[in-house]
């Protein structure tokens, strides 16, 4: 009987830590969030920026392993979809990250450019300010009456709301002071 007992504990301490899974570090979640924007840009664009960590919103952060399924982040990124060239194809677009088994980082292409829109002028983007699971908040510059191509010179800041379609709505829009 002691004999099963120790062996009972010792395969019982061996196994049970293989079932136990490690969350992912912030650090290494950012980053395989940015490879799969950065993979997702290069296979749909003539990247201009790669993925920065200060371009991704965590709408839903992988936080416990068990939940990792629901994780799910947007990502702003640079580029010319379609490689068309000229000044006026490089855009701002949006990937939608999540996750999926094994904790592979992947894009989901229907809620990502561009499959969806995003209504802010995407020219004239600047950063997150924050978020929640269902809006981004943007600081981006718009153009003004004689602003060349290159400039947009006034600032706003934007409130996007996702809706039932996966679109990315303005539903608000606040000037801002100029830059200094």
């Amino acid at each position: 009987m002691l004999y099963r007992f120790a062996i009972l504990a010792v395969v019982w301490t061996t196994a049970v830590p293989g079932f136990a899974q490690n969350v992912l570090s912030t650090q290494a979640v950012t980053a395989r969030v940015i490879q799969a924007a950065a993979n997702y840009q290069a296979a749909i664009s003539c990247n201009d920026i790669p993925p920065e960590a200060k371009n991704i919103a965590a709408l839903v952060p992988y936080r416990i392993h068990e939940d990792r399924m629901n994780a799910m982040y947007a990502v702003f990124w640079s580029g010319d979809i379609g490689c068309n060239g000229g000044s006026g194809t490089t855009f701002m677009n949006l990937s939608i990250v999540t996750v999926g088994v094994a904790d592979t980082f992947i894009v989901d292409p229907l809620r990502s450019s561009p499959a969806v829109s995003i209504d802010f002028p995407s020219r004239g983007y600047e950063r997150i300010v924050g978020n929640t699971k269902d809006s981004i908040i943007i600081d981006a510059a718009d153009y003004g009456p004689n602003d060349s191509n290159c400039c947009p010179s006034l600032r706003f800041r934007y409130t996007l709301k996702l809706d039932e379609k996966g679109n990315w709505n303005q539903v608000a829009k606040k000037q801002l002071p100029p830059k200094r």
